[in-house]
């Protein structure tokens, strides 16, 4: 592990407790520079701290209280393919916390992982790391999976003929709660001690407090922050550990499975192990009620091909023809090729060739950079948005990115405040008809202020916005009446630019993968 970053295994339990505790661990979405959950997470800790919660709420409400937590969908792509991300009530989510991180329950999980990970053979990669450098925990996450997923794959290359790459459909909703009670004491324990009024072990705790969050569903966990990925993690170590059990009789045989959250990479010098393999995994999946996705799942031999996205080849093939970067005597400066619009038109042919990928935020953020340079556009500007809004319409991981880029040439085309206004009134007539549409609202939202605009936005976090006194989620299961504390920094609010920084949706700032 690169000694820029933490993974939580090496945490103290208290260190442990303050990184799920943090804004940014809890609410994984990139949101206008506005918002913040650290004081309502302070707040919501000091209130259940303890063992509080249970005196706290009426059970019985929790039960039917859907909208307790606060869920919004995100497109995997311009059509109907989302995922629904979660934001728990503050006083469920520290109360979690509280009990995971527990000095004597921290210790147990540890020792479990310890025993999940004692197969050299069979690798976890993904487990949530803290940046102890200068770039942010995400930052530091997606070099962690560049460094040990795509890296290794290829080294791998060097040892191993094939690999079988597949992942698991649906995991988080797959995950059954009952399992995360297997995982912690094993399933026998588990199944020994279930329907036991007296059963006071942390496994049965920290299953039934995440059961309870989600008004008792068992079927899924919550998706959305560290904490959750922490736990799926918790269930997956589980499985590579009963995976372990299953090929004892491959021991002598060179194999590897490389594990990135739901993302299995099989190295093997034979076919028919690593075939094998995969049939184990199947079966080990199916006990714990997940399945892979069999469109995904697939042998290859060419292992360094197959190790990088087929997107990040192409784009990487583009940057430099469209911005070579040279050596002036001191230093290295881009010496961009293109006009604008031209650039643009290079990340646009990128989304169509392969939609809603990574690296289109990526040269979104560079071409913010490239604005950032500059303070005026000289070229119509009325086309370039017209690009940055079909790109932002098709491919929902450029929202944020491609709202910022927006800001920027609305505010270096030198437009009259009328002007703008019209302008993002076409913008967001454009993307109306997007998918499930709220969180692209958040970042119109953003783009409208200080505009001009008298546009209105829906959704709860909207309204957040508009009336800080607003919250998101419903405490009517909590006893005695309570105010939890805004999501929205004011003073964010009011110093607010009608440029969006880059800082707000650049993960690497100048890091280059």
């Amino acid at each position: 592990m690169s000694s820029e970053r933490k993974s939580v295994l090496e945490m103290t339990a208290a260190e442990a407790r303050a990184f799920f505790l943090k804004s940014s661990s809890y609410a994984s979405m990139v949101l206008p520079e506005y918002f913040d959950f650290q004081p309502v997470l302070d707040f919501a800790f000091s209130k259940v701290s303890g063992g509080k919660l249970n005196s706290m709420i009426n059970g019985n409400i929790l039960k039917t209280a859907e909208k307790a937590n606060y869920s919004i969908i995100l497109n995997k792509d311009a059509g109907y393919d989302w995922r629904e991300v979660k934001i728990v009530h503050p006083l469920l989510y520290a109360d979690l916390v509280e009990k995971i991180t527990e000095d004597k329950n921290w210790n147990e999980l540890l020792d479990r992982f310890g025993l999940f990970e004692s197969n050299p053979k069979i690798r976890c990669i993904s487990l949530p790391v803290k940046s102890t450098g200068k770039m942010g925990d995400t930052a530091e996450t997606i070099l962690n999976w560049w460094e040990e997923l795509e890296q290794t794959s290829i080294v791998n290359s060097l040892e191993y003929a094939y690999c079988i790459r597949t992942d698991i459909t649906n995991c988080y909703g797959s995950i059954y709660t009952h399992t995360i009670d297997w995982a912690v004491r094993g399933k026998d324990a588990a199944k020994q001690a279930a329907g036991k009024r007296n059963d006071k072990s942390f496994a049965h705790k920290l299953d039934w407090t995440v059961e309870r969050l989600q008004c008792n569903q068992t079927n899924g966990i919550p998706q959305g922050g560290e904490l959750f990925n922490f736990i799926a993690e918790i269930v997956l170590g589980y499985s590579d550990l009963l995976l372990s059990e299953k090929l004892k009789d491959l021991n002598n045989v060179d194999w590897q499975v490389v594990r990135y959250r739901d993302d299995y990479r099989i190295f093997s010098n034979s076919k028919e192990i690593a075939e094998k393999i995969v049939k184990g995994l199947a079966d080990v999946l199916a006990d714990l009620n997940m399945h892979f996705n069999t469109k995904k799942t697939g042998l290859v031999s060419d292992i360094i091909e197959s190790a990088i996205k087929p997107d990040k080849v192409y784009w990487n093939s583009r940057v430099p023809i469209i911005m070579p970067k040279v050596w002036d005597g001191k230093h290295r400066r881009v010496n961009y090729q293109l006009t604008l619009q031209k650039h643009l038109l290079e990340i646009l042919w990128l989304s169509k060739k392969f939609p809603n990928s990574g690296s289109i935020s990526k040269a979104l953020t560079s071409f913010a950079k490239r604005l950032d340079q500059q303070s005026l556009i000289e070229e119509s500007i009325e086309p370039l948005i017209s690009i940055v809004a079909d790109i932002v319409s098709k491919n929902p991981k450029a929202i944020a990115p491609g709202v910022g880029v927006l800001s920027k040439i609305l505010l270096k085309g030198q437009q009259k405040s009328s002007e703008s206004a019209k302008i993002v009134s076409k913008i967001t007539t454009k993307l109306e008809n997007t998918p499930n549409l709220e969180y692209l609202d958040v970042w119109l939202q953003r783009l409208s202020m200080l505009s001009g605009s008298e546009l209105t936005f829906s959704g709860k976090l909207c309204d957040a916005v508009k009336n800080t006194n607003n919250t998101i989620w419903d405490s009517s299961f909590v006893r005695a009446k309570i105010t939890l504390p805004s999501i929205i920094d004011e003073v964010k609010l009011q110093e607010l630019k009608p440029e969006i920084s880059t800082e707000v949706f650049d993960v690497f700032n100048d890091y280059n993968l």
